[in-house]
């Protein structure tokens, strides 16, 4: 109960006038406690208004909520990504938000050693603690430098945002729009400037928080009481009438309200508190006794900065802001020091307006000098993996170090990798590049070399890519670590030097197993944790022919890679490692999903896993041996046989990465494991203004990452699952769950056998005696050679394919091409045996075998003698049997696909069968075809650049989403000004196109901004969309866009479009005529998971407030890269105001469209051509 009334009180307090001025919780006496009168439910209720603006609802009405100790989150409406976050009180773990308005849900209060390796007694800080620590940001330090943050804020609200991307007021305006309108209410800004004025004269005179308070309530006060009266700090509530207000379901009489806010400095916060704010107003909040979320939500806050000369601001802030008429910027989402935003403004008034969530917001607003840059980096001691770095410039460089160096550990001496990447920020005018790095302290054996030549832009934060190289061991200090500095040194287009900026690291050094920075897919360097094989666990002291199998174990969220996760697998015992190390005879590999919070490993962390694999697999890092062939020798690794294990957000990664790729599983053991969002948070709010047939055509690629979903493509795997019964993180039933449904899909009740450990909550070690039992077992060598031997197929399985990038084999039949690209694809197997196999014959097999049997090409020995498919929305597949992927397993002499028969079949081959009108066997010469979306394969499974064009925000919005794709998941993007390179002819072959890209984006994806006129790049390759044709310039609507046969002219209205390059890498069109219809675009890119997206979007002028209700058209393309109207709709443009011309969509594809080689070879390929094309399928490796 103490705990209850600590906690109401603290967030009364933190919203309070009358709050101590350092923001510190202090216990109050009772009567302040009666004052306080807030329980802890209604308490919570401001904390929940943050998950109602992005659809974070607890996930069912039988949830009793309990309190996490975290942040809310402070989020603009975004994609979303899981967070797990611990629960202070019995309730469940919150998922996490995400993107580009992601998942700020703030961890709780980290008292654990190490992170995520939580005893529950430790893993909860209190609820006090962990919101004071939202509000606040990290305590200030002596050296802060003066904050250049408005001191007083118009505030107008509460809203509640119930989908992303959507802002009640755009009905009405922009933000700016409507601040400017209000300007002419005198008596609105006059009041506030008053106020605003006397607080920071308060202030000025060294007064605190409180006490400034006090003095402007004492000199506005319209009664002239006591001055411990708060009534003069609002605005008096009979002027409101005569403001600007607007429609809102949060607002008291259902309309919006301007209140003052003023900032705590000392305690790091703006608070803001609608309801008490109008109770100082003169309105009744008490006898009104609202008894729903009336006065909770969000709202905007506006501030004035007065500038004294030109100034470079460093600003990071918890919520999304706009300084003047800019593009809005991204905040720190995960108050981890990464989302830092560069600002060259002018001398004179700037206004900042900021989209804020009760109870508050804050930002760090600085002048640009090596303080502050400390202060806003956290680099004056950071720490990242366990990785300490430090900046040790003097804040002359334009470039500032990031936190989040990636650099492997030393291990007996050596670098376990070459790779370094180390993120910095342009803080300069002018695009940079790296010219040179040199060590400047440090081992005399360690040099450095810089391997990167992508510019980086004014604003933008890029992540360098480096070699460390070193000439014999390297010396580690008494505390086993290697320390050693680096200098970047900067190069401009012309001849301005540039002072380097310094960094030192500090790396752990170990004996066995660590961290290894390696490059990922996207070219960016990464982490991963590697432990080699425990080999003395082998006879000849060595792994198998074919390699030792592979241990993929995947982290919870906010977990940094650290021999506390590292080596929770160890254990003591008659087969553990006697000479130290990782104890089972297998590969340990930990990604990190690219960042500790991730994307619950779907998405672009579920690619992050097949990189590191693959890395892993190529050079073997850490294993003994000079070259990787003699490491090779010793300790190979077979991917192919994998034992898959995570925990919590990693056992999420784990159920999924399973159901993805059952044919290379020997065993899969999830920890405290969730098997999808819908199941976990439930389904959360969805747009009121879009229908049910249209939401599930958005809704249809999210079953990619649903493991429940999925769950059949388990069947006949060894599966088990561990979950602690005090579980206060995850619920057991999401763990029962997923059993449960793997077993009915098994007819086998005991199919999943499940471990309870009692009274264990969230967290617990992961060698756990029943864990280290399951995982010998899988792992148990069942061949001469100390192999493991992969599991039969059972006699009936199937697997269903959600996108064929995306999924391995199961029966070693592989999805190619699927029939609509919205809908999942399915194959049912049925293996017929003959002989001692089977006693009574099923009736789909008998009459087929029969007649096998008469057929001199039939019946054969070595295989079964028969399989019986029946495929569901499958075009094209691959049956491969080639050498290396039967293993030991069955495989078909003969194979009926949906009652055409196959015989003759060989298990030396690979065969690709195509359904055009009847199922035949396609030709091998060619590769086959993909699909070019839906949108997210854009952003996946290879490097990526931005190109923009000249139009209005492109290079704003081009650095936005590159920034919020490095703050979400680390990408490395380079930036592309398509004005400032040649301009390219438009060839007949569009390859030609591929010659005019920089080397850096000649094999990448490649996302557009601009139209054909903006954009000379576009224009080049408007091919790859041939399905979006834009208007000519001379129409009545030049710059405008046609697409299903509408035209699209409005000036707010935007597009997101899916497509093909010439080398068959994927493309995004990003396009809008204005820079908010742009902006909108740029927020649709699925940089985080749990968005909604197709292969195409047109965002209508009424998106803004309409959200998915203001989408025009939507949908999938066919093979041919055509929209599929069967699962597409494309609607007249329209608005409530409509100041647009009707224009008359052009018939068909652009003319210039009609010739294009490449089309008519990709449409040639779809109907069963016999052209040959360049492969570069995105899918994992074992790819036949």
């Amino acid at each position: 109960m103490l705990r209850c009334v600590l906690l109401a009180c603290f967030i009364c307090q933190v919203s309070s006038p009358q709050a101590p001025d350092t923001g510190d919780f202090q216990v109050a006496d009772e009567d302040e406690v009666a004052d306080c009168s807030v329980s802890l439910m209604q308490a919570w209720s401001v904390v929940q208004s943050r998950r109602e603006r992005h659809r974070i609802a607890t996930r069912n009405a039988s949830h009793v909520p309990g309190l996490p100790a975290f942040k809310p989150s402070n989020l603009q409406p975004g994609v979303f990504v899981h967070h797990e976050i611990e629960m202070s009180t019995s309730g469940r773990e919150q998922p996490q938000l995400a993107g580009d308005q992601v998942a700020s849900e703030r961890k709780s209060a980290r008292t654990l050693a190490p992170k995520d390796q939580r005893s529950s007694a430790k893993s909860n800080a209190t609820a006090s603690e962990s919101i004071s620590i939202a509000l606040k940001g990290p305590a200030p330090k002596k050296s802060d430098p003066p904050s250049l943050l408005p001191a007083s804020w118009l505030c107008l609200g509460p809203f509640r945002y119930r989908e992303y991307g959507t802002d009640p007021l755009r009905a009405f305006g922009s933000i700016q729009d409507i601040e400017r309108a209000s300007r002419v209410h005198g008596n609105l800004w006059d009041g506030f400037r008053n106020r605003s004025n006397t607080f920071a004269d308060a202030l000025q005179a060294g007064l605190g928080y409180s006490e400034s308070l006090r003095r402007v309530s004492m000199m506005h006060s319209p009664t002239g009481r006591r001055i411990t009266d708060t009534s003069g700090l609002q605005l008096d509530l009979s002027s409101q009438g005569s403001f600007p207000n607007y429609p809102s379901e949060s607002g008291p009489q259902g309309r919006t309200w301007w209140v003052i806010a003023y900032t705590n400095f000392s305690g790091k916060t703006v608070p803001v508190d609608f309801k008490e704010a109008l109770n100082n107003s003169g309105m009744n909040m008490t006898e009104l006794n609202y008894r729903d979320s009336t006065t909770t939500g969000a709202g905007w806050a506006i501030g004035v900065l007065n500038l004294t000369s030109d100034t470079t601001l460093l600003i990071r802030c918890t919520d999304y802001f706009h300084i003047d008429d800019s593009s809005v910027y991204t905040p720190d989402l995960y108050g981890e020091h990464r989302g830092i935003q560069v600002v060259h403004l002018k001398k004179g008034t700037h206004r900042m307006y900021v989209q804020f969530s009760v109870p508050g917001f804050f930002c760090d607003v600085y002048e640009d000098t090596q303080s502050a840059r400390e202060n806003v980096t956290g680099l004056s001691g950071g720490e990242s993996n366990t990785i300490k770095v430090s900046d040790i410039s003097d804040g002359t460089s334009p470039f500032i170090p990031m936190v989040d160096v990636a650099v492997s550990y030393v291990v007996k001496g050596m670098l376990a990798s070459p790779h370094f990447g180390v993120p910095v920020l342009n803080a300069a005018t002018d695009v940079l590049f790296l010219g040179d790095a040199k060590i400047i302290d440090g081992p005399a054996a360690l040099e450095v070399k810089a391997v990167d030549t992508a510019p980086v832009l004014s604003g933008q934060i890029l992540i360098f890519k480096l070699q460390l190289h070193h000439t014999g061991k390297l010396d580690c200090d008494t505390k086993s670590l290697m320390n050693f500095s680096v200098a970047l040194y900067p190069k401009g287009d012309g001849n301005t030097s540039y002072s380097p900026a310094k960094i030192s690291l500090s790396v752990p050094c170990r004996e066995h197993g660590g961290i290894v920075a390696y490059p990922d897919f996207d070219g960016s360097v990464q982490l991963l944790w590697v432990e080699p094989p425990n080999i003395t666990r082998f006879s000849n002291q060595r792994c198998p022919t074919l390699g030792c199998p592979l241990m993929l174990s995947l982290h919870g969220s906010d977990v940094d890679l650290h021999a506390g996760w590292g080596d929770t697998y160890d254990y003591t015992g008659a087969q553990a490692n006697k000479t130290g190390g990782f104890p089972y005879p297998a590969w340990l590999v930990q990604p990190t999903n690219r960042w500790k919070w991730g994307t619950d490993w779907e998405q672009q962390g579920f690619d992050n896993i097949l990189t590191a694999v693959r890395y892993v697999e190529k050079f073997l890092p850490l294993a003994p041996g000079e070259t990787v062939l003699d490491k090779r020798e010793c300790c190979g690794l077979d991917s192919r046989k994998t034992l898959v294990t995570g925990h919590s957000m990693g056992g999420h990664g784990c159920e999924v990465y399973s159901t993805h790729f059952p044919d290379q599983l020997l065993g899969v053991g999830c920890a405290a494991a969730w098997g999808s969002i819908q199941s976990y948070r439930g389904k959360g709010e969805s747009s009121l203004l879009l229908d049910d047939a249209r939401r599930g055509i958005m809704q249809a690629v999210g079953s990619e990452h649903n493991a429940d979903f999925l769950s059949a493509n388990l069947r006949g795997i060894p599966m088990h699952a561990f979950y602690g019964s005090a579980d206060d993180n995850v619920p057991t039933t999401e763990n029962k769950l997923m059993a449960q449904l793997v077993s009915s899909a098994s007819g086998n009740p005991r199919a999943v056998p499940q471990t309870e450990f009692a009274g264990v909550e969230h967290w617990f070690e992961q060698n756990k005696p029943e864990m280290t039992q399951f995982f010998e077992t899988v792992l148990r060598p069942g061949r001469k050679d100390g192999g493991v031997v992969l599991p039969q197929f059972p006699e009936t399985f199937q697997f269903t394919v959600t996108s064929p990038l995306t999924y391995g084999s199961r029966g070693n039949l592989w999805l190619v091409e699927k029939v609509l690209a919205s809908r999942p694809s399915e194959f049912f197997v049925d293996r017929c045996l003959t002989g001692l196999q089977v006693t009574v014959q099923k009736p789909m097999c008998e009459g087929t075998l029969k007649s096998l049997k008469t057929d001199p090409s039939g019946l054969k020995q070595g295989g079964d003698p028969l399989w019986v498919l029946r495929t569901s929305n499958v075009r094209r597949f691959v049956l491969d049997l080639a050498e290396g992927s039967v293993q030991g397993r069955a495989w078909p002499e003969a194979l009926k696909v949906d009652g055409k028969l196959f015989k003759g079949l060989s298990s030396n081959k690979t065969y690709h069968l195509c359904n055009r009108g009847g199922w035949h066997m396609c030709p091998t010469d060619k590769a086959p075809l993909f699909p070019a979306g839906p949108v997210d394969a854009g952003i996946r499974r290879a490097p990526i650049c931005i190109i923009h064009g000249f139009g209005v925000g492109h290079q704003a919005e081009a650095l936005r989403l590159a920034n919020k794709m490095y703050l979400v998941s680390r990408y490395a993007v380079p930036i592309v000004d398509a004005a400032a390179r040649s301009r390219p002819r438009v060839a007949d072959n569009e390859r030609d196109c591929l010659s005019f890209l920089p080397h850096y984006c000649a094999f990448a994806n490649l996302i557009f901004i601009g139209s054909p006129a903006e954009n000379t790049l576009t224009e080049c390759f408007k091919c790859a969309f041939p399905y979006v044709r834009f208007l000519d310039q001379s129409t009545a609507a030049p710059s405008s866009f046609a697409l299903g046969g509408m035209a699209y002219v409005s000036n707010n209205s935007a597009l997101l479009a899916a497509g093909m390059l010439p080398n068959s890498y994927r493309a995004l069109l990003l396009y809008g005529k204005n820079a908010q219809g742009l902006a909108r675009a740029i927020d649709a890119v699925p940089v985080a998971s749990k968005h909604e997206f197709t292969d195409f979007m047109v965002f209508g002028p009424d998106y803004g407030w309409q959200g998915e209700g203001g989408l025009l058209a939507s949908g999938y393309l066919d093979a041919q890269l055509r929209i599929s109207k069967a699962e597409s709709w494309v609607i007249p443009e329209h608005a409530v105001k409509a100041e647009f011309p009707s224009v008359e969509a052009p018939d068909g594809e652009d003319p210039a469209c009609a010739n294009s080689d490449f089309l008519l070879e990709i449409r040639s390929d779809a109907k069963g051509g016999q052209a040959e094309r360049k492969s570069t399928r995105l899918n994992s490796s074992h790819r036949p």
